[in-house]
């Protein structure tokens, strides 16, 4: 996305993550970078770390971004998205599915989600599913790293091929230890 970050769709979205970052005591490019690829799954812009590095420059000014920041937050606290709202509450139940959640949005607002909020709904159920102490690590098994890896690089893949990929291929459906890999290779891409 280099230079072409501000025709983003999440260009609003990656200017809030540099301005929170830049609130915080300890900001550093490092600790943007680390937030960008958590985020976007990507490095920030040099045009984006230029902005960052210009909302350090002193601290009357970040004393100004971090109220400016702040008073966001409590907009965005007073004034909800009600599709990002519905989306966490879906993810929290643990026995919905892709499917289920893609059709009760329909249902719930007219249309199908866009895909940052299939994206979304993906993430927080691979957080809130994943077992404390559980880290994303890759699984054991070689042949099962090689399929994702492979499987990542086909086009379109889903999680729904995925599954049916897996399936096919060893027999058993994958655990979700593996769909938890799955997905964070394909957030690198």
């Amino acid at each position: 996305m280099n230079n072409e970050d501000h025709l983003s769709a999440h260009w609003d979205l990656m200017l809030a993550t540099v301005e929170e970052v830049a609130t915080h005591d300890n900001s550093s490019v490092n600790r943007l970078q680390q937030e960008f690829l958590e985020e976007f799954g990507h490095l920030p812009s040099s045009e984006l770390i230029d902005y960052f590095a210009d909302l350090l420059k002193t601290d009357d000014d970040k004393a100004k971004l971090k109220r400016r920041v702040q008073k966001k937050e409590i907009n965005k606290k007073k004034n909800p998205n009600p599709e990002i709202e519905y989306t966490d509450k879906m993810a929290a139940n643990n026995q919905i599915t892709v499917l289920a959640f893609r059709e009760s949005f329909k249902i719930t607002f007219g249309n199908e989600p866009p895909i940052e909020r299939v994206a979304r709904f993906l993430k927080r159920i691979a957080y809130l599913r994943q077992p404390p102490s559980q880290k994303f690590d890759s699984p054991d098994n070689a042949a099962q790293v090689n399929f994702v890896k492979n499987f990542i690089s086909t086009k379109s893949p889903t999680v729904l091929k995925f599954r049916q990929g897996f399936k096919e291929q060893f027999g058993n459906p994958p655990n979700s230890k593996l769909i938890t890999y799955f997905l964070k290779e394909l957030s690198k891409i």
